[in-house]
């Protein structure tokens, strides 16, 4: 309960993972130990404490990892990169300006859609689609 009090403390002020899991090993490690002093002989309590090491560092802050881009982003971040207005990306897709504005919006679309505009875009479809948060990505 120590480390996870000190390791929560440290998580608010260090945004940067690497700064942070070298604190709590450098810092919150030593000072748990101390405070619990351990014979030098049992390896039970470090590797346990280690392995909170671990789980901390893999439960890091998000401030240090940047969100994705919305579908609306990386529409304008390629258009921008191609130097094309909206009507000219329509037109290389084949499609309505509205029906860019929808995949923008992350409305709801034909597949055709997405496909078409991913490829005058020249990227994947799957980076027009809306992320959800909740879901984890494998």
């Amino acid at each position: 309960m120590l480390f996870d009090a000190a390791a929560n403390e440290y998580l608010k002020v260090d945004s940067d993972s690497e700064v942070y899991s070298e604190r709590l090993r450098d810092v919150v490690l030593p000072a748990v130990l101390q405070a619990f002093p351990v014979p030098d002989d049992d390896r039970f309590i470090p590797a346990a404490i280690q392995m909170l090491v671990i789980d901390w560092e893999s439960r890091r802050s998000p401030v240090d990892t940047p969100a994705p881009e919305t579908p609306a982003q990386i529409i304008d971040r390629l258009r921008d990169k191609n130097g094309c207005t909206m009507e000219q990306l329509a037109a290389d897709a084949g499609l309505d300006t509205k029906q860019v504005y929808k995949v923008k919006r992350g409305e709801s679309v034909r597949t055709e859609t997405i496909l078409a505009l991913a490829a005058a875009l020249g990227c994947e479809a799957g980076d027009l689609l809306p992320r959800d948060p909740t879901r984890k990505r494998g």
